[in-house]
C-alpha cells in the first residue's frame, strides 16, 4: 500500500465516530516506555510519540532538528 494510500484512509476516519470525538492526548514517558515493551504493531508507534513530545516540548527544536542536516536551507548562523 502507498503512503498516500493510507494517509487518506486515516483522513476519511476522521470524521468518522469515535475517531471524531476522540480528544488527542500526548502520552507521558512512562506511556512511552511501557509502549515500547509491547512490540509489534504498537511499539512502532514508539516514534511517532516520542516526535509529539518533541513537538509539546518546543517546536522551534524540531524546525532546528529538521532543517539542520540541509545545507541550501540552513541559517548560516547556527553551526553545529
Amino acid at each position: 500500500m502507498r503512503v498516500r494510500d493510507q494517509l487518506d484512509a486515516a483522513a476519511a476516519l476522521h470524521g468518522v465516530e469515535p475517531v471524531a470525538s476522540a480528544v488527542g492526548v500526548v502520552p507521558g514517558r512512562p506511556e512511552i516506555v511501557a509502549l515500547r515493551h509491547e512490540g509489534k504493531p504498537e511499539g512502532a508507534l514508539v516514534d511517532v510519540a516520542e516526535e509529539c513530545r518533541v513537538v509539546e516540548a518546543s517546536e522551534a527544536d524540531l524546525v532546528w532538528r529538521l532543517i539542520l542536516p540541509d545545507d541550501e536551507i540552513r541559517c548560516p548562523c547556527r553551526r553545529v
